[in-house]
């Protein structure tokens, strides 16, 4: 997926730490389980349906992305636990874990005094407001409102929409278009205190599993230098000063931008952990 792409769907999630409570990198959810079901209608069609079950959750992915006038199957699984993200490629039969990059940023989180975890909190904000600048001109307008009956932030940049459920931070519904991909994502249907199988969180029989011990370590240092970014008094005079380059650690600015041999994966803006 292109740089430059990713950082606008950050955007979208990055303000919505500023009115979290507790972790906001552990939300306590509002529900015990839930099924949601979406329909996806952009260069990526399809459906998916993600199954919540306390701190676990599955996303089932079925779609095809239609790319360079060819189109490209996906049926994927994404195992989210506390401990380890399992990527399952239900077509090449392989999956791929590493740690959870929330569960690591959430227990940066813990370490901090409250000062620094207001300080935090405060700064996303404004980190997100500046990579809106950069990036896409402007920064991310954020508004309240509702969907199915649920509470969420719409978060709007860069002609991208997002819609996070309040209190659980569960995109809903993304759309906005940006070089050529469009992302039309909705949820459909929206079930909570649902009874979830325990299976929907394990790989499937006959698939290895490999840990990516390497991108694991990467988790990490991106983690504790995120935190570290935002917890420093002089966040701001920083954020003048080092510009784009030093906005997401690890990420680098958009003029280093890589093109892709493959398909990009699924464009969902990243949601706090589940």
């Amino acid at each position: 997926m292109p740089r430059k792409l990713i950082l606008i769907l950050v955007c979208l999630c990055l303000p919505a730490l500023a009115q979290a409570a507790d972790n906001p990198f552990a939300p306590k959810l509002p529900f015990a389980t839930a099924e949601i079901k979406y329909q996806l209608k952009g260069n990526e069609a399809g459906t998916a349906v993600l199954y919540v079950d306390g701190q676990r959750s599955a996303r089932v992915v079925d779609t095809a992305l239609t790319m360079m006038g060819g189109k490209h199957p996906k049926k994927s699984i994404t195992i989210t636990l506390p401990d380890k993200v399992i990527e399952v490629d239900l077509i090449t039969r392989t999956a791929k874990a590493t740690g959870n990059m929330n569960t690591y940023l959430a227990q940066e989180y813990e370490k901090l005094s409250a000062a620094e975890k207001a300080a935090v909190q405060k700064n996303a904000e404004k980190l997100g407001s500046s990579m809106g600048h950069a990036f896409a001109g402007a920064p991310p307008q954020i508004t309240q409102g509702a969907f199915k009956g649920n509470t969420v932030d719409i978060a709007t940049v860069a002609g991208f929409t997002s819609y996070t459920w309040k209190g659980a931070g569960i995109v809903l519904k993304t759309q906005g278009s940006m070089m050529g991909m469009k992302i039309d994502e909705e949820a459909v249907s929206i079930e909570t205190g649902v009874p979830v199988k325990s299976q929907v969180f394990e790989v499937p029989a006959g698939i290895a599993v490999s840990f990516d011990q390497e991108d694991d370590q990467i988790q990490r240092q991106m983690a504790k230098a995120t935190l570290d970014l935002l917890k420093d008094p002089q966040f701001e005079s920083k954020l003048k000063q080092g510009g784009p380059g030093m906005m997401v650690p690890g990420m680098g600015a958009p003029d280093q931008e890589e093109e892709e041999d493959e398909p990009p994966a699924p464009l969902r803006p990243p949601a706090p952990r589940r």
